[in-house]
């Protein structure tokens, strides 16, 4: 189904986000792969780094294969203490990344350990 056959109302009522730790090393960021009838429609992330330390934060899109990892974006800066939107203005009706069915999205701090970064996802399934 195309999304403009989803209204503003009807995405409204669908929006999730999920929150997490950024772990040091590449980890799925959703317990479980999308499932095979959806697609995962990623409008936004929110990334807030720790007090003290900055970090770099890489997303990798995990294909169906559980194996083969797509570069989504690598080296977001954020700088200790602050929070970010990513992009600057998220908007439900303008997914930035589709996950299809048996896909996931991986995260990592590039900085590695002793950084204690979070990311939320935005997102909505269809």
């Amino acid at each position: 189904m195309p999304i403009r056959e989803f209204d503003a109302d009807l995405i409204s009522e669908k929006q999730a986000f999920l929150s997490q730790e950024i772990p040091a090393a590449a980890a799925d960021v959703f317990a479980t792969d999308v499932p095979d009838d959806r697609q995962r429609m990623i409008y936004g992330f929110i990334i807030s780094g720790d007090a003290a330390n900055p970090a770099l934060l890489n997303l990798r899109k995990l294909e169906a294969d559980g194996v083969t990892l797509t570069d989504y974006a690598l080296g977001i800066a954020i700088a200790a203490g602050s929070s970010q939107f990513w992009p600057t203005q998220p908007d439900p009706m303008k997914p930035i990344l589709v996950l299809e069915g048996g896909t996931n999205l991986q995260s990592d701090d590039s900085m590695g350990a002793g950084a204690a970064a979070h990311l939320t996802v935005l997102y909505w399934d269809r």
